[in-house]
């Protein structure tokens, strides 16, 4: 979703969608999204969080507490594939 600001528009909302299977979509917020952006798979969870706590200003202890939860959920429903 996007929303007019004073120099142009900005994003509010981010959708996070499996194309496969049932198509399920799931709303992210802004640092969500930002922490599901950073993810590498060359790189652990904790370079991202600590990318992401960095960039907003938040404790690296409770970004990779979320994080860790975050990844597991996705994990759950099929919007990551565990490496074998």
């Amino acid at each position: 979703m996007l929303e007019s600001e004073q120099y142009g528009w900005r994003g509010t909302a981010t959708t996070l969608a499996l194309r496969d299977g049932l198509g399920l979509r799931i709303g992210l917020d802004e640092n969500t999204a930002r922490l599901v952006a950073a993810l590498r798979p060359d790189q652990p969870l904790r370079a991202a969080c600590d990318a992401v706590a960095a960039d907003v200003g938040a404790d690296v202890d409770i970004v990779e507490q979320v994080g860790c939860e975050l990844v597991r959920k996705l994990l759950e429903l099929g919007f990551f594939e565990p490496r074998s």
